[in-house]
């Protein structure tokens, strides 16, 4: 736990929530999660957020259809014309990732948890294949994911993670700006743009900006 300031209001998740579960015809394994929480400043402290803590692994299939180039070299997906890769989030809970397209594939592993940000990098028929935070891809059911653009807290600077780092939550996007709330890693927000590196973000019941280094669900474009 870190030293925060006494003015600190702390509100901490009473149980851990676990983000993803091992399928029985995986290799039994499960995964589990870590505690995760906002730390309010001041008088805006009014809420948590549980983490949730990813890591699995699930090979891509090469069925994937080739994605379409266009001007200026961007691609296509084959099937939807949307600009691949590109970042959605799990729209809602349990959601099976496959080992491949189709009921047939055995199941890699379950997203227990909506609105984690996952990346499209593929996609055959009715079928997207996804990738996650720690780069483990498999495939999911179109209906399963969502457009709504989400974020994942990594830390102070998702170049140099270390554990137990809480990254800051500003009220503007200056770092001399008063701090919101300090956020652990895993928590999962909204985001509603982003701009001169700085991301302005929902969390829980909190807004405010966070530095676009500490986010996984954007692109180094999008950050400005």
């Amino acid at each position: 736990m870190p030293s925060l300031p006494a003015r600190l209001f702390q509100f901490i998740a009473a149980s851990l929530t676990i983000c993803r579960t091992a399928a029985a015809v995986t290799a039994g394994r499960t995964w589990s999660a870590r505690g995760a929480g906002i730390y309010a400043m001041g008088i805006r402290a009014t809420g948590i957020v549980l983490a949730v803590a990813l890591t699995a692994t699930a090979g891509p299939s090469s069925l994937a259809q080739p994605a379409r180039s266009v001007l200026g070299g961007a691609q296509l997906g084959p099937v939807t014309g949307l600009p691949m890769p590109r970042f959605v989030s799990i729209k809602s809970s349990p959601v099976n990732v496959r080992g491949g397209p189709s009921t047939n594939h055995q199941v890699a592993w379950v997203f227990v948890r909506r609105g984690v940000p996952v990346e499209v990098t593929a996609e055959f028929e009715n079928w997207r294949r996804i990738r996650d935070v720690d780069g483990d891809q498999g495939w999911v059911f179109h209906t399963l994911i969502d457009g709504e653009r989400m974020v994942m807290v990594v830390g102070p600077d998702k170049a140099a993670p270390r554990e137990g780092d809480l990254a800051k939550l500003h009220f503007a996007p200056d770092g001399a700006s008063d701090v919101v709330a300090l956020v652990e890693p895993g928590v999962i927000g909204t985001l509603v743009n982003c701009g001169q590196g700085w991301c302005a973000v929902r969390m829980g019941p909190h807004e405010g900006f966070m530095r676009a280094t500490s986010l996984y669900g954007i692109y180094e474009r999008e950050a400005g």
